[in-house]
């Protein structure tokens, strides 16, 4: 689609999930999230790791910025799989670093955080 950017056109794979002045819709069925996940990480599966678009899918349909994944064992292993961009990577890092976030606070409360970064200060 000439013209259009990566975001429009991953979403327009994944069923239209964009309305017509480019916000995210809501989708809070399971079913219709899973289906667009699975239509998104069929494409390019010839030339991008699972991972990759997974990681990718996820970033569209949560209307994400950035997104990473990394998977962790029982015990203190870590492992970064993917991520969307250079920023998304530098944060996984950091929480590596730090040994605090998202990712640390959903293994070990077993509940889904979200984060948004803006201009507001953390208030811790």
């Amino acid at each position: 689609m000439p013209g259009a950017d990566r975001s429009s056109v991953l979403t327009s794979a994944a069923g239209g999930s964009l309305s017509a002045d480019g916000e995210v819709l809501v989708v809070t069925d399971r079913s219709a999230i899973l289906a667009k996940l699975a239509r998104l990480a069929a494409l390019n599966a010839d030339r991008r790791h699972l991972a990759d678009r997974l990681c990718e899918a996820a970033r569209v349909i949560l209307g994400a910025d950035g997104v990473w994944i990394t998977v962790h064992d029982a015990g203190a292993l870590r492992l970064p799989l993917s991520a969307t961009d250079d920023t998304a990577s530098a944060l996984e890092d950091l929480q590596d670093v730090l040994g605090e976030g998202p990712c640390g606070s959903t293994f070990r409360d077993g509940t889904p955080v979200t984060t948004a970064v803006g201009d507001t200060p953390d208030p811790r």
